[in-house]
């Protein structure tokens, strides 16, 4: 068993060693404004429904639902069970 002398004399190692690092930055994925349109990009465009309002809606939801279990369990649990009730019984 180490001694608390050994284990300030490490955590101070360990802490200058961290110390040493730059800080951690978040990535987000490059977003190709200028990349060709794909099919369905045409056929939505051809519908009047515009690709980039869908992914902000999108963003949006995931915004929103990310904390979901935490908040609210109760609803979660709800959720998850009407889920396995209408699988259970669409397989039948």
């Amino acid at each position: 068993m180490t001694s608390r002398s050994e284990f300030s004399a490490e955590l101070a190692a360990l802490q200058s060693r961290l110390g040493d690092r730059p800080a951690p930055t978040t990535r987000e994925a490059p977003r190709q404004a200028d990349a060709p349109q794909t099919l369905l990009q045409t056929l939505l465009g051809e519908d009047g429904t515009d690709i980039k309002r869908i992914e902000d809606l999108w963003d949006r939801l995931n915004a929103e639902l990310d904390g979901l279990p935490e908040q609210k369990p109760l609803l979660t649990a709800l959720a998850a069970l009407g889920v396995g009730y209408l699988l259970g019984r669409v397989h039948k």
